[in-house]
């Protein structure tokens, strides 16, 4: 089997898994994101796509910052400043990185650079879990989606979708849970009562 289709869609179905584990605030996510970047870092480098080659070295290096940052939070533990510092700097590095590698010679340079931006965006509110990372994850989505379309990776192109539907659902799940829930009709008569 070629190794590029291997990557593609091994790195599109581990994707598809860690969103699912992020709907429920999970560590999981952060685990199956590795297995997914480690599987696209491969194929953009032999695609030659190297900023979106970039971001996954972002994402697996971010992915060890989330960890630690939810195992601190699951503990009620306070999330040192320099541990933040360093997820800044990571992401910061990366974008400078791949910006530099890049040449910008055609329109799909410049549609990568922005996804490749908003998608670094995207995962440092994820790590803060701040809800309105999704809609940045959605915007991604089409973004993303117009690139692989331009470089024929049709299992990522495929999965754009499936992200997005993933990353609507989770944008209403995390406001849900964020708003102040609306007293049953139970409840009321339990208040005045009181």
């Amino acid at each position: 089997m070629d190794p590029l289709v291997v990557a593609d869609w091994g790195g599109s179905i581990a994707g598809a898994i860690s969103i699912v584990f992020l709907l429920r605030k999970s560590l999981g996510y952060w685990y199956w994101s590795i297995v997914a970047t480690l599987l696209w870092l491969y194929l953009f480098i032999e695609t030659e796509s190297l900023m979106v080659a970039g971001l996954q070295l972002f994402y697996t290096a971010f992915a060890v910052y989330g960890i630690a940052r939810w195992h601190l939070e699951r503990r009620s533990l306070a999330v040192p400043r320099r541990l933040d510092h360093a997820g800044a700097l990571v992401a910061v590095s990366i974008l400078v990185a791949t910006i530099a590698l890049s040449d910008f010679a055609s329109w799909a340079s410049w549609i990568e650079l922005t996804a490749v931006a908003l998608s670094i965006l995207a995962n440092w509110l994820t790590a803060l879990k701040v809800v309105w990372c999704w809609p940045i994850w959605i915007a991604t989505n089409v973004l993303f989606g117009i690139l692989f379309w331009h470089l024929g990776l049709w299992g990522l192109f495929g999965m754009q979708f499936l992200y997005g539907a993933l990353s609507v659902v989770g944008w209403w799940t995390w406001r849900r849970e964020a708003s102040p829930e609306a007293p049953r009709p139970g409840d009321i008569g339990e208040l005045a009562r009181a």
